[in-house]
């Protein structure tokens, strides 16, 4: 398969010193990678290799949305060829249009959420998709897509996690639940536009120190079901906006199409409260990580509802989309999303570099026990 290597001045791969602001717990911040784009998901392999999703966001035009980290200087668009050459006017079928997420799993294949809409701004017709590739040949393995009674008017897919043969998608633009079957092929999509999985029209989305993202005309942007975690016993779904509280709802109701939406919001029950976040990722043992985008740590709440600050670190300036990677290493994308224009009052603060950070977990932080990936499973 033909590939191509990324040039230095699109993307350029950094060692950065390792500094800590938790010393006192051990717990140290490395910089894995840093990019001339954004990234705002990272995923990794049983050994090691690390893919990152570079969206269409405002402060990038030109991405291969999927990259592979083949050495500390060198990024190789993946699967390779179209997929990673889409430009408005091209086929949007097997092209990465918008990718929002990037995950792999216990099978060590590379899954991906396509929104379909650059920028965030309007769908393209065909465009939304999920695609799972091998990640060592980059050979398409499955493309799901899913006509409007699924993603209806206004539906933007967010992030998916899979367990026991079931793919589990956010959408972020009307709000719902989606829920693949692997086995039987059947889809539904559940709690449609109800309150639990819409932003709380009294809980903007917050910066650094507590300030409302807003553009320069004051408009604040309405983010739905976004975040989503399968608990380790397969039996509940918990999910949330980036900031509303999290919930939890039994996965048992949610996969039963005889059970209506309606039904199915009085089994929704508050997981915890929370503030903003813009990334989460779930232990073996049932913690959930928490990017905190207020307070730029990553916090950790522990089923019995006991919590921690793993680590506060001022370069954590919108930690998204979580990852443990098989030795228990914790990897943070900081999107600096905060700092664009659209999200900064018209002004772009972001740095031009942007990092996938990490850090080791330890055996516990604040008596919480502390888990293995719940990617690798088996």
């Amino acid at each position: 398969m033909q590939r191509r290597t990324l040039i230095k001045t699109a993307l350029v791969a950094a060692a950065m010193p390792s500094l800590s602001f938790a010393a006192s717990r051990g717990v140290q911040l490395h910089n894995e990678v840093t990019v001339a784009t954004i990234a705002n998901a990272v995923a990794a392999t049983r050994n090691g290799t690390l893919f990152l999703g570079l969206p269409r966001w405002h402060v990038t035009v030109k991405t291969p949305s999927l990259v592979r980290v083949d050495s500390p200087t060198r990024l190789t668009p993946f699967p390779g060829g179209s997929w990673n050459e889409w430009a408005p006017g091209k086929d949007v079928t097997n092209a990465f249009v918008q990718v929002n997420s990037v995950h792999v799993f216990d099978d060590d294949t590379v899954w991906i959420v396509d929104q379909g809409a650059p920028d965030n701004i309007a769908t393209l017709p065909g465009a939304p998709k999920v695609a799972q590739f091998d990640a060592k040949t980059g050979k398409t393995l499955r493309v799901l897509r899913f006509d409007e009674s699924i993603l209806p008017p206004g539906a933007v897919m967010n992030d998916l996690r899979i367990f026991d043969n079931r793919v589990y998608i956010t959408d972020a633009g009307v709000g719902a639940i989606i829920v693949h079957d692997l086995g039987t092929g059947k889809t539904l999509r559940r709690l449609h536009n109800l309150p639990v999985v819409r932003q709380p029209a009294d809980r903007p989305i917050l910066a650094t120190g507590g300030r409302p993202y807003e553009d320069q005309n004051g408009k604040r942007p309405s983010v739905h079901a976004d975040m989503l975690e399968v608990t380790p016993d397969g039996k509940w779904l918990l999910f949330s906006t980036p900031s509303s509280d999290m919930y939890k709802v039994p996965i048992a109701q949610l996969i039963d199409p005889a059970i209506s939406d309606q039904e199915l919001a009085k089994h929704v029950v508050l997981a915890f409260a929370k503030g903003t976040i813009n990334g989460t990722c779930i232990d073996s043992l049932g913690n959930v990580y928490l990017g905190l985008v207020e307070s730029r740590s990553i916090g950790v709440v522990a089923p019995d509802g006991r919590r921690a600050t793993l680590l506060q670190d001022d370069r954590l300036i919108g930690p998204d989309a979580l990852f443990i990677d098989a030795n228990r290493r914790l990897l943070i994308p900081a999107t600096q999303g905060e700092l664009m224009a659209n999200f900064n009052r018209g002004v772009n603060g972001t740095s031009g570099q942007f990092h996938i950070y990490s850090l080791q977990l330890p055996d516990a932080v604040g008596g919480i026990q502390l888990g293995r990936s719940m990617s690798f499973r088996g």
